[in-house]
């Protein structure tokens, strides 16, 4: 198992965790500085390409410090054994694990190990091409015809999906806007109360983009309690770039 920088140990892992049933987040702000590197409901992960004594050392630091934001989730060091650190690294390893902080030597567990092997083998052996099937020159204007007129049916498919997901996206009920305003508003004064009720309800809606907010927002509120409100309009940037949203951004004094 290798990777060529922690960029790689990173999105493996959160790819295997998306895999496993948990909300992944990547380069998580804290108010006082830094990025927890991956973030889910459970965990709090540091990643480092090998796991040497300094390494640990380093890592655990940046935990100890983003700790306070994340009190719900389990500290984690994550990345591959290094080649050799001798006995004073394993009791640093062994102090870590004492103090409450989980070491994941991903290259030493089964399941990251089986789940590497599987995604080598997908790249090493890719589903072979079928084969084709030779028709006769009447046959084969028939199916160009028909292939022709498959074209433009699935374009114009194509588009209406699309138009369809485009007012999935941005149309709104009136009810929807109300409980949008409602949350705003509550976010300006840290009222976790009434904008989680807000949430709960916006996580409902048909509309993709106020769901995939709410549900983010609800994460970040519950992994960092008020202090989560900092992040909301990180999520909405992050969904405006990423989904194509179009969340409108109001600037805090919290959150610019």
């Amino acid at each position: 198992m290798d990777f060529a920088n922690e960029d790689e140990l990173q999105a493996f892992l959160a790819q295997w965790l998306e895999e496993h049933g948990h909300n992944v987040y990547r380069e998580v702000k804290c108010p006082d500085g830094g990025a927890i590197d991956i973030l889910t409901q459970k965990y709090a992960i540091e990643c480092k390409r090998y796991l040497s004594r300094a390494a640990l050392f380093a890592a655990a630091g940046q935990l100890r410090t983003y700790e306070q934001h994340f009190p719900e989730q389990q500290p984690v060091i994550a990345g591959l054994t290094p080649e050799s650190e001798g006995t004073d690294f394993d009791a640093v390893a062994d102090r870590l694990k004492t103090s409450g902080v989980e070491i994941w030597f991903i290259d030493q567990m089964d399941a990251f190990l089986d789940y590497y092997n599987r995604l080598e083998a997908l790249s090493k052996n890719p589903e072979p091409p079928r084969r084709r099937l030779k028709l006769p020159p009447a046959v084969t204007g028939l199916a160009v015809a028909l292939g022709i007129a498959g074209i433009l049916a699935g374009s114009f498919a194509i588009a209406y999906h699309i138009l369809e997901d485009t007012e999935t996206r941005l149309a709104i009920t009136a009810e929807e806007k109300d409980q949008w305003d409602a949350f705003q508003r509550a976010a300006e004064v840290w009222d976790i109360n009434t904008a989680q009720n807000s949430l709960t309800l916006l996580a409902q809606s048909n509309n993709r983009c106020l769901r995939t907010f709410a549900t983010r927002q609800q994460d970040s509120l519950a992994a960092s309690a008020a202090e989560g409100f900092r992040e909301l309009n990180d999520i909405k940037r992050t969904l405006n770039d990423q989904e194509n949203c179009k969340l409108e951004v109001t600037p805090f004094s919290f959150s610019p």
